[in-house]
């Protein structure tokens, strides 16, 4: 139950160890400039980090098994037993019009991320996997030099895939330049450290039995450090400890029904922050995997209370968070999403605000080259604790409207640009918190050969 700006952030970046919606794109026949468009709306349409399992990816997720034999038909470097997918990148190149998120005296600037690295996938046996990624990062300012640092993303999984039992444990240290929540629209440097175990066996026909734990830990700097005073971005720094346990009942690989209970437990590194809690929940999810037509949703009822003596005010809610993709011609996808949870705040009366988002777009090909993007997403930030703020009183009620579009174009059989431009307007009853931050985002990709590529452009 912790902030939700990662949630529309799938791995499909070239050093993502989940690399579904590439694959999905590949199988879809789309073009090259299709699939850019989906990494383009992936970086515009940025969502929190969400360690509960009510939210779902804003796309198409593949099976692991799925997405292993795709990697080992498309491999041409070998090391021995190694594939190896050796890759160089810019990202999030571009600019920025408000990087601190505030309401007057913004600051603009511009900014850089240059990635080196490679995935890796070693097959020990038929059903046994390794698969691992190690991208080293250097973030760049142009204007404030006190913020360019190295990061990177660094990732390793072990993958038991038997026909009635599968195993699965995933670990991930990353340090990266993004959003801190849309309650403050800022940018700082945040690091994020997971440990994911899952399993699951097959116990009477379409029946399986599964369990999964994970325990993350969340570091947020203000990095670059703003002029004027700025709420400390670290008051959010977390741990959270996660365990799931429930049954599934599957039709083949289309489609999917499960219901599981769930305990959270969040703690956070200063206790005025105010948001120490326990939640449990029982959760009932629904997966259509279709070629045309793609449904995921996870729906159900949380209860939250305060532990260690916290602040936190304790809630009973539905809670979940669904995406939904209609093809009806090969050239056009239509997709909805939304989510509803809770969040965690940066103010000093309340420790979480419950949030609820509602969104969707459309993809256009025109011919073999050109591909249209148009998106929009409006959110609400319900906070539980009254306010008493100059000239307000009351409860706290915030909205965020997102919005935006582009293109790319596939100039070549390896060359591809594309421009996208993204407006976050913040509005609030509270008398001084509205505010707007627009990004525009171009990118310039040039592939060496299937899996060693160059990109680079504006965010």
């Amino acid at each position: 139950m912790i902030a939700l700006l990662r949630r529309r952030e799938v791995a499909i970046t070239a050093y993502g160890i989940k690399t579904s919606r590439t694959l999905f794109v590949r199988r879809r026949g789309l073009t090259r400039a299709a699939l850019l468009t989906l990494l383009l709306c992936g970086a515009a349409r940025t969502s929190f980090a969400q360690a509960t399992s009510d939210v779902v990816p804003t796309g198409r997720t593949e099976p692991i098994d799925r997405a292993i034999r795709a990697d080992l038909e498309q491999n041409r470097y070998h090391l021995g037993p190694i594939r190896l997918f050796p890759f160089v990148e810019i990202g999030n190149a571009g600019y920025n019009n408000n990087i601190f998120g505030t309401t007057d005296h913004k600051v603009a600037d511009e900014t850089a991320d240059l990635s080196a690295g490679a995935r890796i996938l070693v097959p020990i046996g038929s059903k046994l996997f390794l698969r691992g990624t190690a991208a080293p990062t250097y973030i760049w300012y142009r204007e404030h030099a006190e913020g360019r640092t190295f990061g990177g993303t660094y990732e390793a999984e072990l993958a038991l895939l038997f026909n009635h039992l599968r195993l699965d444990g995933y670990g991930r240290d990353s340090r990266s330049s993004s959003l801190l929540n849309l309650e403050s629209l800022r940018t700082v440097l945040a690091r994020t450290q997971v440990g994911h175990a899952t399993a699951e066996v097959d116990v009477a026909g379409p029946v399986s039995l599964f369990g999964e734990a994970e325990k993350a830990r969340y570091r947020f700097d203000a990095n670059p450090r703003p002029e004027v005073f700025l709420e400390d971005p670290g008051v959010l720094n977390r741990n959270e400890e996660r365990v799931r346990a429930g049954f599934r009942l599957h039709r083949g690989e289309e489609l999917s029904f499960s219901l599981a209970a769930e305990n959270v437990r969040t703690t956070f590194s200063d206790p005025a922050q105010g948001g120490d809690n326990r939640s449990r929940a029982l959760l009932l999810g629904v997966r259509l995997d279709r070629s045309r037509f793609y449904v995921d949703v996870s729906a159900g009822y949380r209860d939250a209370e305060p532990i260690r003596g916290s602040r936190f005010r304790e809630f009973r809610t539905a809670t979940g968070s669904y995406f939904v993709s209609w093809t009806p011609r090969s050239s056009v996808e239509l997709f909805v999403d939304g989510y509803r949870g809770a969040q965690y705040s940066l103010t000093v009366e309340n420790p979480y605000y419950l949030a609820t988002s509602n969104g969707g777009g459309v993809n256009l090909r025109f011919g073999p080259r050109v591909t249209l993007r148009a998106f929009g997403n409006y959110d609400e930030n319900r906070y539980p604790v009254p306010v008493a703020a100059p000239e307000f009183q009351g409860r706290r009620l915030d909205k965020v409207v997102t919005y935006g579009g582009g293109f790319q174009w596939l100039l070549g059989r390896r060359l591809t640009v594309g421009v996208i431009g993204t407006e976050y307007h913040y509005d609030s009853n509270v008398p001084g918190a509205a505010g707007n931050v627009f990004r525009v985002t171009s990118v310039l990709s040039f592939q060496l050969s299937p899996i060693v590529s160059i990109k680079g452009g504006l965010s």
